[in-house]
């Protein structure tokens, strides 16, 4: 996981990959554009997300500062952690997990998110009706389930 407001560089987006560079790191970060986890099928057929959207989604010019304005400071330290709790804003989890696979959840405002945490793992998060978060969630592969949020 990268941290939120990591300085990138030389972001390069094509119609299959997002690709960039941390400066002081030589490697080469790429995001592939996977059309079966881009897109859904709804009501009106099949909807895919863009490679400018899942851009948009994943990269920013706003500085750390400027992506935690108006948050809580318990919301700002669970983001530097890279963790959720019970109570932090839809905004704070989206700076801190990043947005969720749109097959599994396509609007954030749903009030319930499903992310990739593991190859065979996800982890449900439900908000309440203020869109704060209430409780995740974290489903293995053998279907068992682990309260995430104590």
């Amino acid at each position: 996981m990268i941290p939120a407001g990591t300085e990138i560089r030389d972001v390069e987006v094509t119609s299959r990959s997002v690709r960039f560079k941390i400066p002081g790191n030589e490697a080469i970060f790429e995001i592939t554009i996977n059309p079966h986890y881009q897109s859904r099928i709804s009501r009106n057929g099949r909807i895919t997300l863009s490679a400018e959207e899942l851009t948009k989604r994943t990269v920013t010019t706003k500085t750390f500062a400027e992506l935690t304005s108006g948050l809580k400071p318990v919301e700002i330290e669970n983001i530097r952690n890279g963790t959720i709790q019970k109570g932090m804003s839809k905004q704070a989890v989206l700076v801190s997990w990043g947005y969720p696979p749109f097959h599994r959840t396509e609007s954030v405002e749903n009030s319930s998110w499903s992310y990739w945490r593991y190859k065979l793992g996800r982890v449900r998060v439900e908000f309440n009706e203020d869109g704060l978060v209430q409780y995740a969630t974290w489903y293995g592969k053998n279907g068992n389930e682990i309260d995430i949020i104590p």
